[in-house]
């Protein structure tokens, strides 16, 4: 389970690793504004983090621009190229949140509250 639905967690062998929401921003395309949410979730038997990009849009729209399948050896350089980039790219700010040490839906629903989120409403959804 996860917030948006976009990422699916067993606490078995699939587990919450780490996210990036950036800030609000607008642009021509996007005039009612858009943000960027970077979400992984660690696959411990293969070794590999699963990685998202999401651009959401204001009204909730939600678009998966890049998926990939990473070694959790590389993954945090990997996820940092992400991040400048579009940091660059858009003039974003983006906050990190840190799932990897939650091991059950109990432990991530406790730090996902301490980050903001609700049942109903992901972090900066709106």
């Amino acid at each position: 389970m996860s917030n948006d639905g976009l990422l699916n967690f067993d606490f078995v062998d699939v587990f919450p690793h780490k996210c990036w929401i950036s800030d609000w921003s607008s642009d021509s395309q996007y005039p009612d504004g858009f943000q960027y949410k970077l979400m992984s979730a660690r696959r411990e038997s293969a070794n590999v983090i699963e990685f998202l990009v999401v651009l959401q849009q204001r009204s909730g729209d939600k678009e998966i621009l890049k998926a990939l399948d990473v070694n959790a050896s590389v993954f945090d350089g990997v996820a940092a190229k992400f991040v400048d980039g579009l940091s660059a790219k858009h003039g974003l700010d983006f906050e990190e949140q840190d799932f990897s040490s939650c091991r059950t839906l109990a432990a991530f629903d406790a730090e996902a509250a301490r980050f903001g989120w609700s049942m109903t409403q992901p972090p900066n959804a709106g």
